[in-house]
Order: structure tokens, then C-alpha cells, then sequence
């Protein structure tokens, strides 16, 4: 492995490649470094690029990307400024992108970081906090910053660290005022190599080993220190930088420390603890681009680790707000059939016929089980595939133009949202909330698999707690135009990586009519990237070629007719896509433009079918876009979306009120859905027939009432329901929840 590393410094970048042959065990070797200085944003990022793209000729092109950047910086992917230089005092640079360009001219994404946290990941790597989870890496030189290392993660919180501007207690007798434009008197204003100038009239370099200026530095740093002791609890303290170097003053530092603590934290009692305590780095010189280095192999590994299974289920869902369990008792149900069941599937309607499901499984049709439950007048469907919703913007009402008018893209409508009453009552739900509730819509309208069109970052810790299957292996790009939302690593990257790892690429696409939304697959052409991994979704500005072109590639198209209409007034070209035999897959968008789940989306893309040509869209058709074609667009057809034994065990039953099943599917309600089973494991159920189903060891299974019919359910949906409702402060009705909490 080859990594491109770059230590971003005010004054010079540091370029580096290092190469690994045991995945980074072992500190990497350095096969390339170079510094070149840092003057204009422009030329240095262009000679950055130019200079590794030169040595990567020479050496191997890298597998990975790291850079280390002087900052204030911002972190948050997903923001129009990530990768960008923020309020820094140095002249050009406010504002400056880095890690883009870079990534770009390069073709990788970047691991962008802070150089201070960059510091810390290679010491937690190779050097001085090797074997630890939690430490600090501080560094004293033209400023003072800091890297915190917390369980093992580096810690960013809404942006990064800074623990330069602590503000410790003056030294008695000390008058200057402090160096730091912002804060005057914190860590960096007193203690900071331009303060030790200013204050003493003489460099750090130049002052002599005995001087005050010593002494002094050593107070104001054990007094910052014995905070970060208190604070962050960590296992060590790593003093670097061309000031904290200076011979004898961590061995200073550390006897200060004792007294400024003065007994409160015993483990430091001792000082050869606390010699311990306060270290050197050991990476040396090349400490920076090793934390590049470190930075890039992490999200590569964070990569492979976060994506390792297709889905991710947890059995046993915890509580997701306070409220009564009724946990079951017994023996888990690990094998059952349904029993005189009509089940549809691939080759056909079997009627009084049997399905067998062990464990995670389909196991055929025909063998009895330990477990036999007869459904009654029912029919068995897959469950069921959402191909596209937004999962955290699953709030009502709708926000959209006004009366007699439409949008021309999305972007005024976006504005339109973050100003609206709605978005402002739904501010009062956490993020975590409003996961859940976009989860819950979906099951209650028998969905097993959705996708969250959403960065990773936004939706990765709560998936795995999520009651169904909620599609991890993505890559994305928000729409393909110059003013989408920089989604993601940039669309070529995305798309690359989508297609070395065999995932869906997944974008808004021609959503609207100006001339740039309608050059949609132009975008994609041009770039290199329409191929079979895409799912495009909207696209209601297709032209017929735009239709020829998916169709040769392959593509998905993602229809979404109830929130085209409600927006633009119209929809795609549906009978053109489905007449030149293109994959199509319906999904709901949010509930803030869309149906309330995909059951009145079936229908609404039933009557805009009618509306636009004078006939019905086969049910049939809408069967497929709603099981079979969305788990082919997301490339996971072996494992779901339809009935076949081998297959994960993902069931939709519905109460039977038409002779036809795809009619009956089409006419479905909430109310009908009687079972919904996702990987074997029953989700809700009918109490009065599935009531055995839901027997198991501690399962948090509570009751709700649908329609006036009393159902098992694994989780807590009532609860989430009565937190929203306390937390917006009425009781809020939202549609897609059956029932009364």
C-alpha cells in the first residue's frame, strides 16, 4: 500500500509518500518526501499536486490520501467549506480549499484532519501513544494546538478541538498582555514561540537554558496540563513543537504538575508517574506526514471495516425512549412455515401452500416446522424495497411552492424548507428521533430494506439500531450539478470507488428545468460515470436519448411521482423508461414532498400513470418496482427481494381483499399489513394469530393497537412517538404512525 501524505504548514508543506507491505503495522517507509513553501493558496496546492503526482510517476500511484492542515479548519463532511482553511489570521488563506483540489488532481479522497490531530494519529500509531486510547498531543511552537485521542477516536465534536486558547491563570509578576488576536491571555497568547519573543524581546532559540522565560513557560504549560488532566482524563501527554522540545522543560513541566494538582488526582502522586505522564513524541521530524499517513490508513480501514456486510440487524433492539416493555418469555423462534398461504413468487402465485423460514432463511415451501401458523385470508409478498427516502426528514406537513406555482430545481424549495414553520417545529427533535421515525413509517408500510440518501457520517451511528435494513454499501453524490449539497468525495471518486467495490451509485438527477439540471446525463457522461451501478433518481428532465443512453448503461431510475408532481407538476417520462425495458424502482422521498410511505406512493404512481396516458399501470409492474427491481438497483438481488428458498427470510403479509395479489398489493393500507418478518425475525405481527411468532428470551416486544386490531411489535414505537410529542409540546399527528401512542 502507498500512501500520499501531506503535512500542511503555514510556513512550508511537507510532502511524503510511504509505503506499507504489512498494512501498517509497522511504522511505514518514507519513499518520497519534499517541502515546498507556503505562499498563495493557488500555487501551493498546484505545486502540492503536481510535486506528488511527479513522485507517484516514479514510485507507484497511492492507494490512500492524508493530509494534516494548519487550521482553523472545517471538519464536517457534508459542508460546502469541508476541506477548506476557516478563520485562520494568515493572509489568502481564509476560505482556501485544500483537501479538494488536492484529492482531485490526485483522484483520491482525502483523510483531511487538523495537523495537530494528524500529530496524534501517527503517536497513536507508530510513536508515544502507541497501545493507549486515550492521550493528547499538544504542540508549542508558532501557535498552540492540540490533538485529543478519546476510546481509541480522535475527537472533533462540532469542530475541532482547540486547546491553545485554554485560558490558564497568569504567572504572578508576568504584564504581558498576551499575543493572541482573538483571546490575548490563553495558552497560545502567553506561552506560544511568538509570545516568548514579544514578551522577552529575544527568540526561543536564543534564550539561554536558566533564563526566566523558562521557568514561566513551564507554569503557564503544567497549568494547562493539570486541566487536560482533570478534563479529558488521559493516559499521557505528548509535548511537541519547536518550543516544547526544549530540552528540560517536560522533565519541568512535570514537576509543576504535582504541585498544581496538589494530591487531587493520586495516580499522578508519584513523579516518575508523572515522567510518565508528560512525554516526548517519538516520530520525530517526520511526525506530521506520518500522521497524514496515519489519517488515511484509518479511513481506509474504517472503510472496509464499516461495510464489511451488506446489512447489519440486531435481534435485540434496545429501547429507543423511555416507555413500558412487555418482553416476552420463552424460547426464541429460530424455525416456523406459514401455513395455507397464498405466497408470490418469481415463478408464480402459489396458493394453500406452505413457507418455510430457518433462522435468517427462505427454506422452501413445502416441509413442515417446528412452528406452523395458519395465516388466513392473506397473502404472502416479499418484503418490501423502498429505493429512496431521506430517513432524518421524515416530518409532515409537506413544504412545497405556492398555490399555482412550481419549482424550477430543487434549491428554492430547499430554501423554502429551512425557512418554514415545519422545519422549525421539527428542530425540536433530535437527530436521532427523527432516524427513528423515518425507520418506523417505513416498516408500518411493510418495508424491510430502504436506502437513506444521506452522506455515511449522517446516518452510520444508527443504523445498526434501526428496526429494518437500512442500505450501508453506497457511495453517493447529492445531484450532478456545480450547486448541489457536496455530498460525499466528489462524483468521479464516488463513482469509483461505487464501481471497484461493486456498490450502487446513488444521485439526484435532471430534478428540474434549467439548462443545467437538464444536462443530467451529459454530467455523468462527460465524467465517466454512467454506467450499471447508478441509481438516478427524479429525473424529470429526460429526453428520449437521455432514456436510450440509461437503458445501454444499465442504470436504475429511481421514481419518486409523488414528489415530482407536488413540486415540478410533473413527473419522468415513466411509459418511455418502462417501453425501453429500463429498471425502474419507485421510493417515497421524504414525507417534506413525497407519500407518507411507499404503500400511497404505489398509488400515486398508479394515478399519475393514469393522468399522463389515459391507462392503468399494470400491478404487476408496480410489484416489481417496489421488491425485485430496487434490490437489482442496489445489487443485493441474491439476497432479497423475492420469494426463493436460499433467500433472506424478508415477508410482507397483507390482509387479502382483492383476488389478485399485485391488485391487492396496490390497494393495501397500513391497517392490512398483518406480518412483517425482516431476516427471519418477526418485526410486527397480528397478536391474535402471530402472537407466537414474538416468543422469545427477553425480547422488547410491546402492543399498539392498528385499526382497532391489537399487534406485537419488537421495539418501542409508542414511546418515540410520545417524546416527539413532549419534546414539539402537543400531540402532534403524524400519518405514517398507525396509531395512538
Amino acid at each position: 500500500m502507498i500512501v500520499a501524505a501531506i503535512e500542511a504548514g503555514g510556513t512550508k508543506f511537507v510532502l511524503g509518500l510511504a509505503k506499507s507491505d504489512d498494512g501498517g503495522r509497522a511504522l511505514p517507509d518514507l519513499i518520497f518526501r519534499e517541502s515546498i513553501p507556503t505562499t498563495t493558496p493557488d500555487e501551493t496546492i498546484r505545486r502540492a499536486a503536481d510535486t506528488l503526482l511527479e513522485a507517484s510517476a516514479r514510485h507507484g500511484k497511492p492507494d490512500a490520501l492524508g493530509i494534516g492542515c494548519f487550521g482553523p479548519v472545517e471538519l464536517r463532511t457534508g459542508h460546502a467549506d469541508w476541506g477548506c482553511v476557516t478563520s485562520t489570521p494568515k493572509p489568502g488563506w481564509r476560505g482556501a480549499a485544500v483537501a479538494g483540489p488536492i484529492g482531485r488532481a490526485l483522484g483520491l479522497a482525502a483523510a483531511f484532519d487538523t495537523d495537530v490531530n494528524a500529530a496524534a494519529a501517527g503517536e497513536g500509531r507508530w510513536g508515544a501513544g502507541r497501545g493507549l486510547t486515550d492521550f493528547v498531543y499538544i504542540t508549542v511552537g508558532t501557535g498552540i494546538g492540540g490533538g485529543v485521542m478519546s476510546g481509541g477516536r480522535l475527537v472533533h465534536g462540532a469542530a475541532h478541538p482547540e486547546l491553545g486558547h485554554f485560558k490558564p491563570a497568569k504567572v504572578e509578576g508576568d504584564s504581558y498582555e498576551g499575543f493572541c488576536p482573538y483571546h490575548r491571555a490563553c495558552l497560545e497568547g502567553l506561552a506560544s514561540g511568538p509570545a516568548i519573543a514579544a514578551r522577552w524581546g529575544r527568540s526561543a532559540q536564543e534564550l539561554p537554558a536558566g533564563h526566566p522565560a523558562w521557568e514561566m513557560e513551564a507554569i503557564y504549560l503544567a497549568r494547562a496540563f493539570a486541566a487536560f488532566a482533570c478534563v479529558l482524563s488521559p493516559q499521557r501527554l505528548i509535548l511537541g513543537g519547536g518550543v516544547g522540545l526544549r530540552p528540560g522543560l517536560a522533565e519541568r513541566v512535570c514537576e509543576i504538575l504535582g504541585a498544581e494538582l496538589n494530591g487531587y488526582l493520586g495516580w499522578l502522586d508519584d513523579e516518575e508517574a508523572r515522567k510518565a505522564f508528560v512525554v516526548r513524541p517519538e516520530l520525530g521530524a517526520n511526525a506530521g506526514l506520518y500522521g497524514a499517513v496515519a489519517l488515511a490508513m484509518w479511513r481506509t480501514e474504517s472503510e472496509r471495516g464499516r461495510y464489511r456486510e451488506n446489512f447489519i440487524f440486531r435481534r435485540l433492539l434496545p429501547k429507543i425512549v423511555g416507555g413500558r416493555d412487555e418482553s416476552t418469555k420463552g424460547e426464541n423462534v429460530d424455525a416456523f412455515a406459514l401455513t395455507g398461504a397464498t405466497i408470490v413468487t418469481p415463478r408464480g402465485i402459489k396458493t394453500s401452500s406452505s413457507l418455510v423460514v430457518e433462522g435468517e432463511r427462505f427454506a422452501g415451501f413445502a416441509r413442515p416446522s417446528a412452528i406452523n401458523v395458519a395465516i388466513g385470508p392473506a397473502i404472502v409478498y416479499p418484503g418490501l424495497v423502498n429505493v429512496h427516502d431521506h430517513l432524518r426528514g421524515n416530518y409532515t406537513p409537506r413544504v412545497g411552492p405556492a398555490p399555482g406555482t412550481f419549482y424550477v430545481n430543487w434549491g428554492p424549495w430547499d430554501a423554502d424548507l429551512k425557512a418554514s414553520d415545519v422545519y422549525a417545529e421539527r428542530a425540536n427533535i433530535t437527530v436521532e428521533q427523527m432516524y427513528f421515525l423515518g425507520a418506523w413509517k417505513n416498516l408500518f408500510s411493510g418495508v424491510t430494506t430502504v436506502n437513506d440518501h444521506f452522506p455515511h457520517q449522517f446516518n452510520e451511528p444508527f443504523i445498526d439500531r434501526l428496526p429494518i435494513r437500512v442500505i450501508r454499501e453506497y457511495c453517493l453524490a447529492h445531484e450532478c450539478s456545480s450547486f448541489d449539497l457536496k455530498w460525499g468525495d466528489g462524483m468521479e471518486i464516488e463513482h469509483r470507488w461505487a464501481v471497484e467495490r461493486d456498490w450502487p451509485f446513488i444521485t439526484h438527477l435532471e430534478e428540474g428545468f434549467d439548462a443545467e439540471s437538464q444536462d443530467g446525463i451529459g454530467i455523468l457522461e462527460r465524467a465517466g460515470c454512467l454506467t450499471d451501478h447508478d441509481i438516478l433518481v427524479h429525473c424529470i428532465g429526460f429526453s428520449e436519448e437521455d432514456i436510450r443512453k440509461v437503458k445501454k448503461a444499465g442504470a436504475t431510475v429511481a421514481w419518486c411521482p409523488a414528489s415530482n408532481i407536488f413540486m415540478f407538476n410533473t413527473t419522468c417520462k415513466i411509459r418511455k423508461l418502462l417501453r425501453a425495458d429500463v429498471n425502474v424502482a419507485l421510493g417515497t422521498d421524504s414525507t417534506h414532498t413525497g407519500s407518507i410511505n411507499l404503500l400511497e406512493e404505489i398509488r400515486c404512481g398508479r394515478d399519475a400513470y393514469r393522468q399522463l396516458y389515459g391507462e392503468d399501470l399494470p400491478a404487476k409492474t408496480l410489484f416489481d418496482m417496489v421488491t425485485i427491481n430496487g434490490a437489482k438497483a442496489f445489487r443485493i438481488a441474491k439476497e432479497t427481494g423475492s420469494i426463493e428458498s436460499g433467500k433472506l427470510a424478508d415477508i410482507a403479509v397483507f390482509r387479502a381483499q382483492r383476488d389478485d395479489p399485485f391488485e391487492n398489493l396496490v390497494e393495501a393500507k397500513m391497517e392490512d399489513l398483518e406480518l412483517l418478518v425482516h431476516r427471519g425475525t418477526p418485526l410486527l405481527g397480528l397478536e391474535s394469530r402471530y402472537a407466537e411468532l414474538f416468543a422469545g428470551e427477553n425480547r422488547p416486544v410491546t402492543r399498539i393497537a392498528i385499526g382497532g386490531r391489537d399487534y406485537l411489535v419488537l421495539g418501542n414505537p409508542a414511546a418515540l412517538y410520545r417524546s416527539v410529542r413532549k419534546a414539539i409540546g402537543f400531540e402532534k399527528k403524524l400519518e405514517y404512525l398507525p396509531f395512538e401512542p
